[in-house]
């Protein structure tokens, strides 16, 4: 990341919110379209979402999201649970009714950092599987980073401040 991301780089991107990922893709062959965070345009704008996990129904959201004339550009559950928000928000509901009606449809291990036009959203799965952690930057307490673990708060001197607790939607503004 740091050879890609140095600070000259940093300082030309725009915005105010960034996902970003790391890890290798855990369904799916590691290819470029499998590659995150997973970008999907809606009527509100794109979302990017970064994911953790495995979807246990991945097949049966994948044949359902497909009934729907979705084409898929990649092999990942990450991409299946970025379509199904799309879905949800294209059909008139804000972000966070969207992302509420898609948990619902995806089932297994999860934590997610989804960035949008209007916030950052950190979720993970009912049962707390994978972890996702809030810490802060700076020192006026308002730059908040989600990540999958502490560590990835203490390598750019951000405190930690809580967990998100299972089956929680984070919203940050």
């Amino acid at each position: 990341v740091a050879r890609v991301f140095d600070e000259e780089v940093l300082l030309q991107l725009p915005g105010d919110i960034a996902v970003g990922h790391t890890r290798y893709s855990t369904t799916g062959s590691s290819l470029v379209a499998n590659a995150q965070p997973v970008v999907i345009p809606t009527r509100l704008g794109s979302l990017a979402l970064a994911h953790n996990g495995n979807l246990v129904n991945a097949p049966q959201l994948k044949q359902s999201l497909e009934e729907a004339d979705y084409e898929f550009i990649s092999s990942t559950d990450s991409e299946m649970i970025a379509v199904a928000i799309s879905q949800e928000v294209e059909s008139g509901k804000d972000w966070l009714e969207g992302a509420a009606s898609a948990f619902n449809r995806c089932q297994g291990a999860y934590s997610l950092a989804i960035g949008t036009p209007d916030g950052l959203m950190g979720v993970r799965d009912p049962h707390g599987i994978r972890p996702l952690v809030i810490g802060v930057l700076g020192e006026n307490q308002q730059h908040y980073i989600l990540a999958s673990e502490t560590a990835g708060l203490d390598i750019i001197g951000a405190e930690y401040l809580r967990d998100v607790e299972p089956g929680e939607i984070v919203w940050i503004t």
